[in-house]
């Protein structure tokens, strides 16, 4: 009886770590799974990313802003992302949204800039300025 007891821990213990193993091959290949269930092209870059960044508008107020990039050289077309739901996961879902649209973005070649809009989340302390 115990002899059994320990065969099926050992089985169990097998089957949960190949469980895990799967488990961790899924997370590592979401970006092609995602992209698949898309139907995008493929990638044709690694992705630079600059946050935070102050970029001053007309009448002296500074917007927080992200800048998604291709690691490539020259120039590319860009794309402004200007949103008042956040600009990361601290905007929740649509802040996590905005992230994902901007890596595909940029992994096909685009410079994408997300923007928070005066008096929201980054862009928030500028607004009120003497």
């Amino acid at each position: 009886m115990a002899v059994k007891i320990i065969m099926n821990r050992r089985k169990l213990a097998v089957e949960f770590l190949g469980l895990i193993g799967l488990l961790v091959a899924a997370f590592a290949s979401r970006r092609r799974m995602i992209a698949r269930a898309l139907k995008l092209s493929p990638p044709r870059f690694r992705v630079r990313v600059e946050k935070n960044l102050r970029v001053k508008m007309r009448d002296g107020v500074a917007l927080a802003t992200d800048h998604y990039a291709p690691r490539a050289n020259g120039s590319a077309p860009a794309i402004l992302i200007r949103t008042p739901y956040g600009r990361d996961h601290t905007g929740g879902l649509l802040g996590v949204i905005h992230v994902f649209a901007a890596h595909r973005f940029a992994e096909r070649g685009y410079h994408v800039l997300v923007q928070d809009v005066r008096g929201r989340f980054g862009s928030r302390e500028n607004l009120f300025r003497s």
